[in-house]
């Protein structure tokens, strides 16, 4: 704290600060088994405490940034259930259940945890709901399993930084009142196709999207702004990642203890993570642009990326020497070296609002690694 010093190799200058947190728990669960069916029950409560310690005065928060803040309590509890009942041998069906409250993250609850001990206002705990129904078929031949389920997630909190192009300086944004759903059918299948060969299907078609319009502070972390408060029109977005997914393959098992098998496996429905600059009343202004302007839809939709696919073989050989067995599997993935294999990405949080620079700053993308190889030995006794 002392602005004047010479700062030696290995001192700490700029930012300096500690996130304490503490958790308590405790929780139980009972289980019922009877002929036909089999249920359980599980409760947990929690208590989470949490602040921020400057080691460090910051000169433009400094009777804010320097020693502890106040201490954040939070209590959370946590229900869940689950019931199997069993109409037969080969048939199944399962319902299970959740709903629990979650405490925000430490580094979500500070405006500006770099420089100040401001908390956010109206902090809350996040609310999650979820459930999901399945029918499970067991056959001699068969086994496949399919599930719808459901979750929500309400109420979140995000803590952002980045450099604003517009305000020409750091920035640091928090997000809070996100709510987004997950919703979607999985489906799964093994057969046994003879007494050598069998085959097995995985897929999921997921609807995962946001359902509110959070509410953005925005802190100018060199102070030549007030604080502004935005809405973000992200309502009915789709979450980042793959939503639908697909895996299909077959496995030759040797009685002489070696194997083969081949995946094909396949994604889309997959999208970038948005920035939330882009998506405010005040980004529009910035731009000069009015209601029915298409360059409004250019600047704020949501960017689909191509779905992909990769073939992946495994190929296998063990050995039993009286009691110890020796075992070696190769394992190739990506086998047609796909090196344009976009995997996911996110657009950058600057954003130019001005019409001939929207686009400055592209998205970052991710890519999925060419051929890759694989290779173990095991030895087991």
């Amino acid at each position: 704290n002392n602005p004047n010093r010479h700062i030696q190799v290995g001192d700490k200058f700029g930012y300096d600060y500690n996130l304490h947190y503490m958790q308590e728990q405790l929780w139980g669960l009972s289980q019922f088994k009877y002929n036909k069916v089999e249920f359980y029950v599980g409760l947990q409560l929690s208590n989470s405490s949490f602040y921020r310690e400057g080691n460090m005065m910051n000169g433009r928060y400094p009777t804010n940034s320097y020693g502890k803040s106040e201490k954040i309590n939070s209590i959370n509890y946590l229900t869940k259930g689950g019931l199997t009942y069993k109409l037969s041998g080969h048939h199944y069906f399962v319902a299970n259940a959740t709903y629990y409250t979650k405490s925000p993250l430490p580094e979500n609850s500070f405006l500006s945890p770099r420089v100040n001990n401001t908390i956010l206002t109206n902090l809350d705990n996040e609310v999650v709901f979820g459930g999901e129904l399945s029918y499970i078929y067991k056959g001699e031949f068969l086994s496949a399993r399919i599930t719808a389920y459901e979750t929500s997630f309400n109420n979140q909190t995000d803590v952002k930084s980045y450099y604003d192009d517009g305000l020409n300086t750091f920035v640091q944004i928090a997000l809070q009142g996100i709510d987004k759903i997950h919703q979607g059918i999985e489906f799964g299948a093994d057969v046994k196709l003879t007494k050598e060969i069998s085959a097995n299907f995985a897929a999921n078609l997921g609807n995962y999207r946001f359902t509110s319009r959070p509410t953005e502070t925005l802190l100018v972390e060199n102070g030549s702004a007030p604080n502004q408060v935005n809405t973000i029109y992200q309502k009915y977005f789709y979450v980042p990642g793959p939503q639908n997914a697909a895996s299909v393959g077959l496995k030759y098992n040797n009685s002489k203890y070696w194997f083969l098998s081949a995946n094909f496996n396949y994604f889309d429905k997959m999208y970038l993570d948005f920035g939330p600059a882009r998506r405010t009343e005040l980004a529009m202004q910035q731009m000069g642009v009015g209601y029915g302007d298409p360059l409004i839809k250019e600047t704020t939709q949501q960017v689909k990326l191509d779905g992909g696919y990769t073939v992946d073989i495994s190929i296998g050989k063990s050995w039993r020497i009286k009691n110890y067995f020796i075992g070696i599997n190769l394992n190739v993935n990506n086998v047609l070296n796909n090196q344009d294999l976009v995997t996911g990405g996110y657009e950058q949080l600057r954003f130019e609002p001005t019409v001939t620079t929207i686009n400055k700053f592209p998205p970052k993308l991710y890519y999925g690694y060419g051929r890759t190889f694989f290779l173990m030995l095991s030895f087991r006794f």
